[in-house]
C-alpha cells in the first residue's frame, strides 16, 4: 500500500494518517522547527508559521475514527467545522508534503484556496521549502 492510498488521492485520510504517524521521523532536511523531527512536530510548525494554528489529534477507542481539533489566538479546542476550508485544505497539503518520500512527484491544486494573501505567501515558502528537498511539485 503506497502513501497515497494512506492519505487519499485528495488528501481525505490525512488527519487519520497523521494521526497514526504522529511520531515518524522526517529526513532531517525536511525539518524547518529543529527541535521536533517527528511529522506532528513539523505539520504543526509549519501551520502555525502560515497561519497561526495548531491541530491536536487524538483516536476514539474502539473505533476507527480520529479527532482533531485546533488552537488558534489564545482559543483551545476549536472543531474543524469551525475552522475555515483554507485551513482544513492546508493540513491535508502539510501533511501530504511532510509524509512525501525522496523523489516523489507531488500533485497539488490551488494550495492556496481559502487563505490570507500573508498566508498564501508563506505556502508558497512552505511549497518552495520542500521543491527544495528532493520533491518535485506541480
Amino acid at each position: 500500500m503506497s502513501i497515497h492510498d494512506l492519505i487519499g488521492v485528495n488528501g481525505q485520510y490525512a488527519i487519520g494518517y497523521l494521526n497514526a504517524h504522529a511520531l515518524d521521523l522526517i529526513e532531517q532536511r525536511m525539518c524547518k522547527y529543529e527541535e521536533d523531527y517527528t511529522l506532528f512536530g513539523q505539520v504543526n510548525w509549519w501551520l502555525h508559521y502560515i497561519v497561526g494554528a495548531e491541530i491536536k489529534t487524538i483516536q476514539i477507542p474502539g473505533t476507527d475514527y480520529v479527532q482533531a481539533s485546533y488552537s488558534m489566538n489564545d482559543i483551545n479546542e476549536i472543531r474543524p467545522q469551525n475552522i475555515g476550508s483554507g485551513v482544513s485544505y492546508l493540513i491535508s497539503v502539510l501533511v501530504v508534503c511532510l509524509a512525501s518520500l525522496k523523489d516523489s512527484v507531488l500533485v497539488i491544486e490551488n494550495p492556496e484556496i481559502h487563505l490570507h494573501p500573508s498566508a498564501q505567501s508563506r505556502v508558497a515558502e512552505f511549497l518552495y521549502f520542500i521543491s527544495q528537498c528532493d520533491r518535485q511539485l506541480f
